[in-house]
This record gives C-alpha cells, structure tokens and sequence, in this order.
C-alpha cells in the first residue's frame, strides 16, 4: 500500500492503457517484441506519472503480465497499476448504419486479486446466443477458445456474400458480436469480494452517441448517473473543457477524466499512445486515493499541463516548507521529546491533530519560530515561559531546530531563540493566544495590533506602480498627506494663539482677578482722601507788597518754572514718540523676518517641485515669487533717523536735550531762590509743595498711570467688555477647530482611495461576499481618554474626580458623539470644557476653576490645545462583518472575521499557520464559512492549522494529516505520524481522535438517524 507522508500530492494517473496482446489492439508494425516495447514504454513515463490503469477486453492476461513483470522489478516508476476491465454492453450509440455498442468499464483496486477477479466476475459473465432459431447455439464463458467457436457459427451462419466485411480471425469476429447485460454486470460487482474495491465508468464518446430522444433519455441518464466517473480521450485540455462543460450543462454526472486510450507506443503519430494523458489527480497513489478524489472531483482532479499549485511551487520553492527536523544537542538531558524528529510538510492544508497535550502546538510554534514570525514569546502555548522554557530546565536549550524550504534553504535555531524583527517575516503564525488578545485589544477599543495587520494586508492589494516607492501603507499615507499635515500644523498653531488670548482673558474674568483690582481702587480712593487731607497751607505771595527786587527775582521764578513745566510736557511727547518709532521698528524687523521666512519657504516649495519631476515642467513657469526690499529699507532709514533724533531730544547727559534744558532752568531757579527773604523762600517753598500734591494727586487719578483710580476703573471697565471678546475668540476657534477637522476628512479621503482596491476584490470575491465584508474608513478618538487624563488631576475636585467615576463620566460623554460628524466632534469638544467649567456631580453645575483641576506642571492653554486641536482623532481603518464593526461582534463572530481576513483578504503567500482557527465557532459557521475560506486559501498559500475538529481537517480534504502524540511512559518521546486522508492508517487515527473511536462515530450516526 502506497503511503506519501507528505499527504496527497499532484501526479500523472493514466487510468486506460491498452496491453499489445488485448484482443483486437493492434501497435502499427507490431513486432514479435511488442510487450518488451511496451514495458520500456511505460517505463519511460516522466517522474509525475504514478498510476496507470491496464485495459484488458474481458480478459486478465495482460495485467498478469504487468504483474508478472513487475515481480520482477520492471516499472518501478509507476506506483500503482490498476486492472480495468472493459466490456460492452447490449446497449446501442448512434444511429443508422452507424450503430455501435456502449463500453462499460470497470476498475479494480490493485489489492484485488486477479483470480478473484477471474472467477467471480469475469466467470460469471456467461453469454447465450440462439443463432439458429431454435436452441442456443453458444452459451459458454468467455475464453479465447469460446469466442473463436463463436465466431464461426456466425461465419458459418451468414450469407456468403456478406461475409467479405468480417475480419479473418474468428476470435476478433465472435469478441466483437459478444456483449453483456448491464444487470448482469452490476450484480456480479455486488458480490462481497468487490465492495468497495471497484469502481465503473463510462467511454464518453459511446455514450455520447446515445440519442437524446423520448425513447431513450431515461436509459441514457441513468446510465451515466450510475457510474463513478467518465473517461475520454481527449486531445486537447480545450477539447476536455468543452466536453466536460456539455455534461455539466446536461445535468448529469460530469467527473470526466481524460485518458489517453492508449492502442499504440509513445512514439506513434497516433493521439491514443502511451504517456497522452493530461489527468493530474491530487491523492495518494492508491486505489482510496482515487475514491477520495472522485469524492472531491474538482479540488482533486485537474486536466492540464501542470495543476497551479504544482506551478506556484516551482516558481517559489522558497515560499513552501519541505520539512522541519529536530535533534538533541545535550547527551546529558536524559529526556527525548524531539530528538531525531523530521516532519515533512504538504504544500496544500496540513491538519494536525493529536489529543489534549500531544505536541500539536509545539509543532505549530515551531515553524513560526524558525519562520520568523513575529508574534511574541507569549503568544506561544508550548515554547512559553511557563512550559517548554520554563526554568531551570529550560528544556528548550537543549534542542536545535532545522526548517528545510523547498529552494534547498536551511534555517536553523535553538528552540529557545527568538524571532528577529529586523528580518523578514517568513511564515504567518497565528496562535491560539494571538486571537485572544487581539478580540480583548479590540473589545477594549485598542486596535492598534489590529491596525498593523489590516494596514499590511492593504498594502499587499495596492498595485506597484501606485505604491510611489514606499515601502509600507504608513510611508505611502505619510507622502500623500504631506501638505495636509502642514496645514493642520499651521491650523494649530493659529488655534494656540486664540487659545493664548482666551486664557489670558479667562484669568482676568476670574472672581479673584476682579476682587484684586476692586481692593486696589478702594485703596487708591482711600490714598487720594488721605492725599487731600495732606494738601498744604496757603502762603500769600510776597510780590504783593511792592519790593521790586523780590518782585523781579520772584517774576523770574514763575517764568522759568513754566519753562520747565513745559519742558516736562515735552519729555513726556517725546518718550511717547520714542516708544512708538521702536514699536515701528519692531514690527519691521518682524516683517523683514517674515519675508526671510516666505523666501526660505519658497525655496523649499521649489526643490521639492523639482524632485517630482513633472515632465520638464519648470517650477518658474508655475509660480514665481518677487521681494521689494527697498521700500523696507527706505522705511528703515527713515525711522532709524526718527529714533536718533527724539533719543538725543532725551539724552540726559547731552546740555542741548530736553533733560539738559530743564536742568539748567532747575539750577537757575535754585540760585534766584536764594536770592529771596524769608517770607519769598516761604513762598516759593509752598509752590514747591504744591505742586509736588498736585503732580501726585493728578498720578492718583490719571487713567495713564499705573497704579491709579483712573487706570483701575479703566481696568473694570475692560473686565466688562472681555466677555464679548471672549465670545468672538471663541468662535474664531470653534471655526479653526472645524478646519483642523476637514484636514482629517481630507486624510479620510485619501485612506480610501487606498483600500478601494481591496474593497473591489472583496466584492468580486463570491466567498467573501458570503461574509458580507466590507472595508471602509472611519474618524476614530484614539486615546482621548488617556491623554485626558494625563493633564487632569482626579484627586481635584470636579466633574472628573476619582479615578473609576471619572472614568466612566468621561466614557460616557465619548459614547455620546459621532466623531465622524463636524457637529459630533465640536459638540464633544464643547461638553468637555462645560464639564471642566462647571462641576457635573450635582444638580446645579457650580462653576469650577479649570486650573484647579490640573495636574501640577500642566496648563490650560496645553489642555484647550488639546481638547480643540483634535490631535486625538485620526482615521481608521474598519474592517466589518455583517454591517458590524469589529468592537461590535461577538467574540465568536470576531474570531470568524479575524479568521476569513487571514484566509481571503491577507494576499501574503508565505506559509499561514493557525493553531485552532475554529475556537469559540459554532459548527455551523465552520461548515458554512470557515471550511470554504479554508478551501480557497490552501490553492494560494500553503496552510498549517491545529485543530480538534472534524469539520477542518476532513471537510476542508487536507492533503496531508499529522497525527501528534507523546509517549510519557518513554521519555516524553514525541511522534508525529503523517500521511493523507484517504490512507487507511490515517483514517482510522482521524476517526479516533476527532471522532471519539470509531464506536463512538458509529453510535453517533445511528442516533442521529440521517438518511
């Protein structure tokens, strides 16, 4: 019996091939040493042919000689040899005097013996003829001998001149007059030693030439309808498509396999010859593995020059696993486990399947290690930790790992190493763990691991030419949003100014502020009672009483004092005009380095417009940009000369200032004071005073002094006018905050015009359309809740006090809005800033300082940045299932979406391998949509699952079955036993380990009582 442990796998099977020595076959200059032609025929088959089926007409004498050959050594190539006994029946094709009989095959398995065969089927096949009317002139067995007999009385039987169109051998005369009942036949294969050994097929042609007309449709459908397959002989795998296509549109059984009917050598210029088949079938070379293919006819049988999975094996030998070995490299660690263990691998679906704590996962973990996966240590349920690593065993150490690619390529490693994130990821590992943590990231709205998957799957569907030389969806997004990005950036900075301005308004507002400035009037207003309680006794003035040289040195006073007063007005005009040409020349700098700034900016603008290399198309010819500088220069001169002046009007040290000036009056002043008598020094004393009082009330009450009524009470009344400033800022960032909000759709717009392209394939996709898939792109608030928290201290008092109630109050809010929507986002942003405002934990909001409720260090302009910058939103790619988005699935409809996404939408064609895809799956789902995802990703990639379920590794028709088990008794010793599903072996391990024994499937059935 012929066991690939690599499971079923592509060959050629050849199931018609005429011996030399059939009756009526005859090879075109047939020579004495046909048969050793033919050996050496069959011989020469190229590598892929594996099974050949050898057709004999009633008789076995051609198999026995391939038998007897073979007992000899010959045909080692071929694997399998099947008998295929070829009769006709007394059933009529075609029509007039084209007439011929319906060939009914049948083919035995090769562990039937030919005597069998022999004696109780061809034996009982005894034919009757009553050629002379009366009794029955020929009722014998069919033999050669009897047959000539029979020929002869047919001769002997015909008119004369007929007899010139029959051949001259009586033997080929009587083969070709014999036929046989089909009831007959069928009830000869009913006998026990052919149950389930054989299988019945009809020539395509013979039957094809049965007239579809009312007389005989019921006969021609039945007839095809009760064999297990068809043959042909077609020439061409055009000719093969049509003939298969008219059976299908027949309604009737269309497994059609082509054969090559061979009646001649390879050589031959003939169609039927040796070695003219272009059936591949995808099986164990046995008699189950054609019965198993029949089962699955279209995923089996494949009639072509090579099937595609064999092509895309040969084109990428690096992309499928051959084998994995495992040796111990520690003679002191006593235990064997995996030592001198050698897995092959099918290059389909691989099922492994073992019971609980058999080594199946060890397997799986395995390949994902040496295939660099880049899953973590933890995700592992064998090389863990806590299992296989655990310490200080470390069993792991003591063992070297070898994965052996079909390119011959080795890669080996410790079973204690680690994947490296730095190379490439040679096959994608999926355990059991991962799908677990990726379903709870998502439940609790982190789907950033997700993320990373999704954005590599998309990237694999966008075509090369539109990946502008990025290496990944996030550089290609990043180029394409480049000019957005700036924007927002400048939207945002904008926005920090307003929000600047609307703090320092908030400050002033503050009940403290105003309370501050209403105790400094107050005190003011007190200080200037004080102040006028101080003002000083009026002196007569002396020049009243007629002294002219007081008089004239008192003149002299008052005139140089109003010299000085106005003087005093002077340097006050003069400072102010000093303080405004440098205000002037301030902002011309700031505009000279705004201008600098536009010019570094477009210069830029112009390298990065050449280094897209527009066609030739010059940057000058699409923008230019042109800087006057002299009217800046000129204006510079100008207020360079302003500023010179007024500073020397001001220069205290100059005798010629305004400053010098005033001095010089102040000195002569001082000298005609002294001057004067007693009752003038009195006098001039008092102006002194008086003019000190009023020079101070007048700064008490000045609106232009610091620290006065007037400036207080102007303060005031700015406090009432900063409301309505505050309104209007704040509508001017609302308005920003939209802004920043249409650069995010704009992103979105640009995300989806990336995964259009998988959206089409979903939707010409018939099995992803089963799942209701669809991609598209949402507006997500990525992490609010944490950044939030950053600025927010919850031991403060407010809305959002207390780490758990705080929590939930703000999750609340978030559930509340469509970040999706610019209303839903403005009016979040609006909730949030009321509830910081004002207290929501009770019925009457009581206003609440934001300050108050900041962590140390943080600020209300970083927190209104924040919340009204709307760094927290970015787009998102979803991915959902049934109009649901993946935080809304269930856990077992996430596993299923998460499962169909690897299996249907991931293009990778490295090897997928995935521990247990049907945990938490109902039946019904694997059956309806996990069996066919699978199905369809084992033609593309080649697939490893662990699984415990029948409905996978039975239903999906696993190429190749790995059976784990560890025998604890032995050394923890681990086996892995291989093979296909139809290997008799492997069945019976299937059946026991999925099914529970064979018993338990048996008493099952019968319960169920399906029929």
């Amino acid at each position: 019996m012929t066991n690939d442990p690599r499971g079923s796998n592509w060959s050629k099977w050849d199931l018609h091939v005429h011996t030399p020595d059939s009756i009526v076959q005859y090879y075109p200059g047939q020579k004495k040493d046909a048969w050793e032609a033919f050996l050496k025929d069959i011989e020469s088959l190229p590598d892929e042919y594996k099974v050949v089926g050898i057709n004999d007409y009633i008789f076995l004498d051609g198999y026995r000689r391939v038998l007897e050959e073979r007992g000899k050594g010959r045909m080692a190539n071929i694997a399998t040899i099947f008998p295929v006994i070829e009769l006709r029946i007394d059933m009529f094709g075609g029509s007039g005097d084209k007439l011929k009989r319906i060939n009914y095959h049948v083919l035995f398995s090769d562990e039937v013996d030919p005597d069998t065969i022999q004696s109780q089927f061809i034996n009982g096949l005894k034919k009757s003829y009553y050629l002379d009317g009366k009794t029955k002139s020929w009722d014998s067995l069919p033999t050669m001998d009897s047959l000539g007999r029979l020929g002869k009385i047919i001769f002997d039987g015909t008119p004369e001149p007929k007899r010139t169109q029959f051949p001259s051998s009586m033997k080929e005369l009587g083969f070709n007059n014999l036929n046989f009942n089909l009831e007959t036949i069928r009830d000869l294969l009913r006998n026990p030693d052919f149950e389930g050994n054989h299988l019945t097929a009809l020539g395509r042609n013979e039957w094809a030439s049965f007239p579809w007309n009312d007389q005989f449709i019921a006969d021609k459908k039945s007839l095809v309808q009760h064999v297990d397959f068809i043959l042909g002989a077609s020439k061409t795998v055009a000719e093969y498509d049509r003939c298969k296509l008219t059976l299908k549109s027949q309604d009737v059984n269309d497994k059609l396999i082509q054969a090559s009917d061979a009646h001649a050598l390879s050589d031959s210029d003939k169609p039927n010859k040796i070695g003219n088949s272009l059936t591949w079938i995808k099986a164990d070379p046995t008699f189950q593995g054609l019965c198993q293919a029949l089962k699955r006819f279209d995923d089996r049988v494949f009639v072509g020059e090579v099937p595609a999975k064999s092509a895309s094996v040969q084109e990428n030998p690096n992309k499928y696993i051959q084998n994995v070995s495992v040796a111990k490299t520690a003679v002191k660690f006593e235990e064997t486990w995996f030592d001198s263990v050698t897995v092959p691998f099918n290059h389909g679906l691989v099922a492994i399947i073992g019971n609980k704590g058999s080594a199946k996962s060890a397997l799986t973990d395995l390949v994902g290690l040496l295939g660099n996966s880049y899953c973590e240590e933890l995700d592992y349920s064998f090389l863990h930790k806590d299992k296989f690593h655990a310490k200080p065993e470390m069993k792991s150490k003591h063992f070297l790992a070898t994965l052996l690619w079909e390119d011959a390529k080795k890669i080996a490693k410790q079973m204690d190493g680690k994947s490296d994130s730095t190379e490439p990821e040679l096959v994608k590992y999926i355990p059991q763990k991962f799908f677990e943590k990726i379903c709870n990231e998502i439940a609790k709205g982190n789907f950033a691991q997700f993320d990373s998957e999704l954005e590599s799957v998309i990237f694999s569907h966008v075509k090369f030419e539109n990946r502008l030389g990025k290496s990944s969806l996030r550089e290609l997004i990043k180029h394409k949003t480049e000019e957005i990005s700036a924007a927002t950036v400048q939207l945002a900075a904008d926005l920090s100014k307003i929000n600047r301005c609307i703090v320092d308004i908030e400050d002033r507002l503050s009940p403290e502020n105003r309370q501050t400035i209403e105790k400094k009037l107050s005190a003011k207003k007190a200080e200037l009672v004080v102040h006028r309680a101080q003002k000083p006794g009026e002196v007569a003035d002396p020049a009243t009483l007629g002294n002219d040289a007081i008089t004239s040195s008192t003149s002299q006073i008052k005139t140089k004092g109003l010299k000085v007063r106005q003087l005093e007005i002077d340097i006050a005009e003069q400072r102010s005009k000093l303080a405004e040409v440098v205000f002037e020349e301030s902002n011309l700098e700031k505009a000279k380095n705004k201008i600098q700034l536009l010019r570094s900016q477009f210069a830029a603008m112009r390298a990065e417009f050449e280094s897209l290399s527009l066609a030739g198309l010059a940057f000058d010819d699409v923008a230019k940009l042109t800087i006057k500088e002299k009217p800046l220069n000129d204006l510079g001169d100008e207020i360079s000369t302003r500023k010179t002046s007024t500073e020397k009007q001001l220069d205290i040290k100059s005798e010629a200032s305004l400053f010098g000036k005033k001095a010089k009056l102040e000195t002569e002043i001082t000298a005609l004071q002294a001057t004067l008598d007693e009752p003038n020094r009195l006098y001039q004393s008092y102006l002194k005073d008086l003019k000190k009082w009023e020079k101070k009330e007048a700064a008490i009450l000045s609106a232009k002094v610091d620290d006065s009524i007037g400036f207080y009470e102007g303060q005031l009344r700015e406090l009432d006018k900063l409301p309505a400033t505050r309104k209007e800022l704040e509508a001017d960032r609302i308005a920003l905050s939209e802004n920043i909000f249409e650069q995010i759709r704009k992103e979105v717009q640009e995300y989806k015009s990336l995964y259009a392209v998988v959206q089409d394939f979903i939707q010409n996709h018939a099995l992803a359309n089963e799942f209701n898939l669809e991609f598209d792109v949402s507006i997500v608030n990525d992490a609010f809740h944490q950044n939030f928290i950053d600025l927010i201290d919850q031991g403060a008092a407010g809305t959002f006090y207390g780490k758990a109630a705080g929590k939930d109050q703000l999750e609340k809010i978030i559930e509340k809005y469509d970040f999706n929507s610019c209303e839903g986002v403005v009016r979040f942003a609006e909730e949030i800033l009321d509830c910081l405002r004002n207290d929501k934990r009770n019925t009457t909001g009581a206003p609440n300082p934001i300050a108050s409720q900041l962590k140390s260090g943080k600020s209300v302009l970083s927190l209104y940045d924040f919340i009204l910058g709307l760094k927290y939103l970015r787009p998102h790619f979803v991915l959902k299932m049934l109009g649901k988005e993946m935080n809304q699935l269930s856990p077992g409809e996430k596993g299923t979406l998460l499962l169909v996404f690897y299996l249907l939408i991931d293009k990778g064609d490295v090897p997928l391998i995935i521990d247990q895809p049907e945990e938490n799956l109902d039946n019904e789902t694997i059956v309806k949509l996990l069996v066919p995802a699978i199905e369809e990703a084992k033609t593309r990639r080649q697939v490893i699952i662990v699984t415990h379920n029948p409905n996978l590794a039975v239903v999906c028709d696993a190429e190749q079955v790995i059976r784990a088990h560890i025998h604890k008794t032995d050394k923890n010793r681990v086996e892995y036993i291989t093979g296909s599903i139809e290997n008799p072996k492997m069945n019976e391990h299937l059946v026991d380990v999925l099914e529970g024994t064979s018993r338990a499937f048996k008493i099952r059935s019968g319960t169920y009582n399906l029929h």
